[in-house]
Parts: structure tokens; C-alpha cells; sequence
């Protein structure tokens, strides 16, 4: 992986953005690209088998087995619904 400083911003205070740490609040420490999103899938439907209980905490907000959190992936485009 690249270093943030290494990537070209065409708005210097986007690098300043990107550089900020997760925020303490986070569910998830959430990182971009397939291999994160695969593995985040890996981990929610067959190492932790929380799809089992998908449809009762899919709404949670609080804590990252509350829902698959997917999201930023799928709508990113670092997973397709196909895969999913």
C-alpha cells in the first residue's frame, strides 16, 4: 500500500482530511478497497456467523457485529452486490 503523502490531492486540504485518526467513536476502522471489504465479509458471514441474526440487529447502530457494514464498500464499488 502507498503512503498517504505519496498520493496525488488535487486540494491540499484534502491530504489534511485523510490524514485525520479514526475517530474514537468509530464502529469500525473502516479501510478502502476489495481486500478490506472481502475480508470484512469473510468475517461477517463465516467467521463470526452473524448473518445469522442479520435480520434481528441489522438496524443497530452500536458496535460493528450490529449490521454487516457494508455499506461504504458496496456503494464505493470495492464489492459488488453480485459478490455479496
Amino acid at each position: 500500500m502507498l503512503p498517504i503523502d505519496s498520493l496525488p490531492f488535487v486540494n491540499p486540504d484534502d491530504l489534511k482530511i485523510a490524514k485525520q485518526p479514526v475517530h474514537s467513536k468509530a464502529v469500525l476502522p473502516f479501510q478502502g478497497g476489495e481486500t478490506a471489504a472481502l475480508a470484512r465479509l469473510q468475517y461477517y458471514v463465516w467467521d463470526s456467523e452473524n448473518i445469522a441474526t442479520y435480520f434481528d440487529t441489522r438496524n443497530g447502530m452500536l458496535g460493528g457485529d450490529y449490521s454487516s457494514k457494508l455499506a461504504p464498500w458496496l456503494a464505493l464499488g470495492g464489492v459488488s452486490p453480485r459478490v455479496v
